[in-house]
């Protein structure tokens, strides 16, 4: 009897484990993001995200560009309870390659 619960606690934890695995690997695309250049080291942004329905435009001037999100991950026994991973887009920025260029822009 003890072999059988054993047995039957480590299949449950083995499937939870794939399970929360799955949940966990279960990606999405946080934001769509689509440039028009306006000049030399200057673009318009269209940022998309959440439902991909509105957009918001932004003007970027430099070399590079970066996004950056805040995440909020569950641990492993949440996420078995239903409880997914969520983002946030907090910033979106731009820089030049030189910092003369930086410093005069």
């Amino acid at each position: 009897m003890v072999v059988m619960l054993s047995g039957a606690a480590f299949l449950l934890l083995l499937a939870s484990n794939f399970y929360t695995f799955h949940r966990l690997a279960d990606e999405e695309p946080i934001a769509e993001l689509s440039f028009t250049r306006l000049g030399p080291q200057a673009y318009e942004a269209v940022l998309r995200h959440g439902d991909f329905c509105q957009s918001q435009n932004f003007l970027l001037y430099g070399d590079q560009w970066r996004l950056d999100a805040e995440f909020l991950k569950w641990r492993s026994w949440a996420n078995l309870l239903g409880f997914d991973s969520m983002c946030r887009i907090a910033r979106l920025g731009s820089r030049y390659l030189d910092i003369r260029h930086e410093n005069s822009g």
